[in-house]
């Protein structure tokens, strides 16, 4: 659970002073588009600048900070502002401030959220309930709240006070701009009119009027979803006679493929949430707006909106294809590439060049160097997909809780970043040849002590088993090294849902990679390659294995960090 329990989608004004923008699903489509008044803007952000930052006191001594919370009563966010956070502050200041509590459950009061978070110049994104505003400044969700209230009521109180900020201004223009919207509008059937508490009457709130169907998709755990369904809640309210289904991007994928294939989408836009499609129109992601959705049931509602997607059961093995093929085409390359460069990585080759090379020494067979050799990479394999399915497991737990997720992924990416630098530091250190001095290695205390084990624990009968253990061994120790890389791409398939859909098959595929490079090695050992000849040949090319490795580091970074930013 993020500290916001919503972050509602893009805003309602756009850099044009528009209202809502409707685009159309095919090319050749009505566009549904209702300039609403510039001045509105003008308006509301002359009166928040003239009247928020006026001095506001209860007393002639006693200066006072207000503001205007909005909040959800299904928030639990919420909840923890109003019942814990703020006694304790009005403990503190006492009558120094005054915080008006507005429910958003209101489509009104949700619309003049979104007026405010534009005039404030909140990113779509970051928004959501709770969010408070005092002055010019604006902090949305619990940590926002807890992290900087008292500062701004310090920083209020020593400027003489701040005044409530104008929500009774705003929703008067909200409430006009909506009648007026509503009296342009061309329709058989006359339009719900909002009383003051947001709640419809007229024609339109007959529930005999023709249904509109409507799908939304959603992608669990994703805050802006939780803002669009809030926003069309409110719509529903208004128009009964909507009917909605709900669907998420991960577990109705095949649906949701259908869909964009239906409705003409691009690629990028398949499988997005929140996403929106009614009749012949879409919205998708920042456009999943209340405004944007009030206009399109308003396009609808004397006509109603049929359920496009019947029948669609029809097209989901291709639908799933679809996904499948689009998933191959643009993941299977990179997860294999960095795999097989992990694989390749030094710290990985150590322990198997002297595994090999103590066999031949000691006179073992070419049979019990092959054996010896695939024990030992069987070892590492199961050992690396156990802790991959694992890893994957934390990282999809993650994914219900998008705030410490954001986290995680921002750190991984900011490693990621640091691991293309000292990555970077071992390709020139290698091309010197003091590979000694590389960053990212092994530490030279656990390389000794594995070929100690491999020394005292080979004997004549226990070559495989001994084998097998030092590759499940190694695998953990060698985790710190090689699972630079491998943690990445794990958060990296789990970031995303059409990879999620075959996560194991993802981590197999990474796994098998990364053994590729060890049966190359113990291969070319016992049909004749000597130890030397190896070392010198991973000498010779490690420079360049350095480098890859940086590279791949720096797309994990941008994958992560994308993840973190969108």
């Amino acid at each position: 659970m993020s500290s916001s329990c919503v972050a509602a989608a893009a805003s309602a004004v756009d850099c044009r002073g528009t209202w809502w923008v409707i685009r159309p699903a095919t090319a050749g489509g009505e566009v549904g588009e209702l300039h609403l008044m510039r001045r509105l803007s003008v308006l509301l952000l002359g009166l928040i600048l003239s009247l928020v930052m006026l001095p506001a006191r209860v007393s002639a001594d006693q200066p006072v900070v207000q503001g205007i919370l909005f909040f959800s009563e299904t928030c639990p966010h919420c909840h923890v502002i109003i019942d814990q956070f703020l006694p304790t502050m009005y403990a503190k200041y006492g009558n120094s401030i005054q915080i008006e509590k507005v429910s958003v459950s209101d489509p009104i009061n949700l619309q003049v959220m979104e007026a405010l978070d534009n005039l404030y110049g909140v990113q779509a994104d970051q928004r959501g309930v709770p969010t408070l505003f005092i002055g010019r400044s604006v902090m949305v969700g619990e940590f926002s709240i807890r992290d900087n209230f008292a500062k701004v009521v310090d920083e209020g109180l020593k400027a003489g006070g701040i005044k409530m900020p104008p929500y009774a201004e705003v929703r008067a223009q909200v409430m006009a701009t909506l009648a007026t919207a509503q009296a342009t509008m061309q329709a058989a059937t006359p339009q719900p009119q909002l009383t003051p508490s947001g709640v419809s009457t007229g024609a339109a709130a007959d529930v005999s009027a023709p249904p509109m169907y409507v799908v939304f998709l959603y992608k669990p755990g994703c805050n802006e979803c939780s803002a669009a369904e809030l926003a069309l809640d409110a719509v529903a309210k208004q128009y009964p006679q909507m009917q909605i289904v709900r669907k998420s991007t991960v577990d109705d994928a095949a649906f949701a493929e259908w869909l964009g294939t239906h409705y003409g989408l691009p690629e990028n836009e398949h499988l997005v949430g929140p996403s929106l499609f009614i009749g012949s129109d879409y919205l998708v992601g920042s456009d999943v707006t209340m405004s944007n959705i009030q206009a399109l049931a308003a396009k609808y509602a004397s006509t109603g909106a049929p359920p496009t997607w019947e029948g669609w059961e029809k097209d989901k093995a291709l639908s799933e294809q679809s996904i499948i093929e689009r998933f191959r085409r643009f993941s299977v390359l990179a997860v294999v590439g960095n795999g097989l460069i992990d694989g390749i990585n030094p710290c990985a080759f150590a322990t198997l060049v002297f595994l090999v090379s103590y066999l031949t020494l000691t006179g073992r067979s070419r049979s019990g160097i092959l054996a010896a050799g695939s024990a030992f990479t069987l070892g590492v394999f199961v050992t690396y997909t156990l802790l991959g399915l694992g890893l994957f497991q934390v990282a999809a737990w993650l994914g219900r809780y998008p705030v410490v997720a954001r986290l995680v992924y921002g750190v991984m990416g900011a490693l990621c970043l640091v691991f293309a630098v000292l990555s970077v530091y071992d390709f020139f250190q290698a091309r010197k040849g003091a590979t000694s001095e590389m960053r990212l290695r092994l530490p030279t205390r656990f390389r000794k002590w594995v070929n100690q084990s491999i020394r005292d624990s080979m004997k004549p009968g226990t070559t495989v088993a001994v084998s097998l253990l030092t590759g499940v061994v190694v695998s953990g120790i060698e985790l710190v090294c090689t699972g630079q890389v491998y943690l990445p791409t794990i958060m990296f398939v789990a970031g995303r849902p059409e990879l999620r859909l075959h996560a194991t098959a993802m981590l197999l595929l990474y796994n098998l990679a990364f053994i590729v490079p060890l049966v190359a090695v113990f291969g070319v050992t016992a049909y004749g390659t000597g130890s030397e000849s190896l070392r010198g040949m991973i000498s010779r090319h490690t420079a360049t294995v350095k480098l890859l490795t940086a590279l791949v580091f720096l797309v994990l970074a941008v994958s992560l960090l994308y993840v973190v930013f969108r």
